[in-house]
């Protein structure tokens, strides 16, 4: 899916943390019509080496990677990682209903709608070479059911 017409979603500074450099917020849409948000950093190495995808674990969201982030800069991959459904400041399907801060999703094979968005977004701007995947916690079942 293409990413929606709507303005750049925000990157928060993390602590003491700032966004790495280069950054570009967006939001994604998925096939169900949630909207995720997402940030994509480009190779900063030429040629690159390939491209990094970061699957988060539950409740965690994209400033609580800024490190990694960096880390996989300095290597010099691009970096896409994003917000789950309910988690962070993506779209939360229970929005208008009094439970709407809690994460949910009504099936596990819901976060795969995430995935493909993500790896469409990926496909838009990654340099070739190797994608690489890197997981946390839930992220990791996801990834493990993935592969």
């Amino acid at each position: 899916m293409k990413d929606t017409e709507s303005a750049s979603p925000p990157l928060y500074a993390q602590g003491a943390a700032s966004p790495p450099q280069g950054g570009q917020p967006l939001w994604l849409k998925t096939s169900d019509g949630l909207r995720l948000r997402a940030a994509y950093w480009p190779a900063t190495a030429a040629p690159a080496r390939g491209a990094v995808m970061m699957f988060q674990g539950r409740t965690e969201f994209i400033e609580k990677y800024y490190e990694p982030v960096q880390r996989f800069l300095d290597l010099g991959f691009a970096v896409l990682t994003f917000d789950w459904r309910g988690q962070g400041l993506s779209e939360r399907p229970l929005a208008g209903q009094r439970r709407r801060r809690r994460g949910y999703i009504h099936n596990f094979k819901d976060f795969q709608r995430d995935v493909d968005a993500a790896l469409s977004a990926l496909a838009e701007r990654a340099p070739s070479g190797p994608w690489l995947l890197v997981a946390h916690s839930m992220g990791g079942a996801v990834a493990a059911r993935l592969l």
